[in-house]
């Protein structure tokens, strides 16, 4: 079975493996229902007596995927090669996603962050005694992508804080359905600001 959340590649991949698929069997790709239920599946023969079954996605109560707009859920989706935007924190400053999640530098000597996210998001260094105005701002003008209509008071996000070890290595610090950063543990204290309900971890790099 291919399982996975809302938007996160499943059919991207089979569509990839469909174009070097050769059916060794007598059955026919077809869509069949899942047994006691009305949902829709794939039916892909791997042999007579074997299949491949693609499911639909199920959404996240964590991911901010699952607690925005469809017309968001595009921006923040990637449809091609994620890379990275550099910027640089200093103590007092907020790096802002749109008008979604913000990290800001608490404490620590200034850190140059990489942001991994879709192409489509967007980001703004404010100084972080402006960024609930800045958020506010934002919701309303729309100038930096993305922005929810559901989220556009203070009240509605959440802040967590991490104080980070001087271990010199890569960490990450990820918004599920979002993106990450990445950067170098020397201390530092990070504040993350994200939409309530929405899970967020800290972890050794993923690309290093």
């Amino acid at each position: 079975y291919m399982i996975g959340t809302v938007a996160c590649g499943k059919s991207s991949i089979i569509s990839k493996l469909l174009k070097f698929y050769e059916n060794p069997s007598k059955h026919v790709i077809k869509s069949v229902t899942y047994p006691g239920t009305s949902v829709k599946m794939m039916e892909i023969p791997l042999s007579n007596s074997a299949f491949c079954y693609e499911v639909p996605g199920f959404s996240l109560v964590t991911s901010v995927l699952g607690k925005v707009e469809k017309d968001v859920t595009k921006i923040i989706t990637p449809k091609k090669k994620v890379d990275d935007h550099a910027r640089t924190l200093a103590v007092g400053e907020s790096l802002m996603i749109g008008s979604l999640a913000a990290y800001s530098l608490v404490k620590g000597k200034p850190t140059a962050v990489k942001l991994y996210c879709a192409e489509a998001v967007e980001c703004k260094k404010v100084f972080t005694k402006n960024l609930e105005s800045a958020l506010a701002e934002n919701s309303k003008k729309r100038d930096v992508r993305p922005v929810s209509d559901r989220y556009t008071t203070f009240t509605d996000y959440d802040l967590f804080e991490y104080a980070m070890e001087n271990d010199g290595q890569v960490h990450d610090i990820a918004i599920s359905g979002l993106g990450w950063i990445s950067f170098v543990a020397k201390g530092q204290t990070i504040r993350v600001l994200l939409p309530k309900g929405v899970a967020v971890k800290e972890s050794l790099g993923k690309i290093r």
